[in-house]
């Protein structure tokens, strides 16, 4: 707890600092980064998509379960379910360990 502290403590003058001052943002760069980022999810939305002859949409935790376990019939060898154990995991543990099933 007193480290906690004292790492706060020691923060403060910096973050009065920006609050006075502000702080620089690069919007030019974010805007790179989303197109940039954009375009990698389209690429491999579709190499998905050749790969298995299914669309999904990948940020579907609820779609890429079914893609890969009933679908593709992957199993985990500890099935992981969510913490509403509606479905099996997808997060990157899972992902991991069943990355070289198929």
């Amino acid at each position: 707890m007193r480290n906690v502290q004292l790492l706060d403590h020691n923060a403060r003058p910096m973050i009065l600092y920006m609050m006075q001052r502000g702080l620089r943002v690069d919007l030019d760069h974010f805007h790179r980064m989303e197109r940039v980022l954009t375009d990698d999810m389209d690429r491999i939305t579709e190499e998905v998509a050749t790969l298995t002859g299914k669309r999904v949409n990948l940020d579907s935790g609820d779609q890429v379960a079914h893609l890969l376990f009933k679908d593709l019939g992957l199993k985990q060898v500890r099935p992981k379910m969510t913490k509403s154990g509606g479905r099996e995991s997808v997060e990157n543990e899972v992902l991991v360990a069943i990355q070289h099933d198929h």
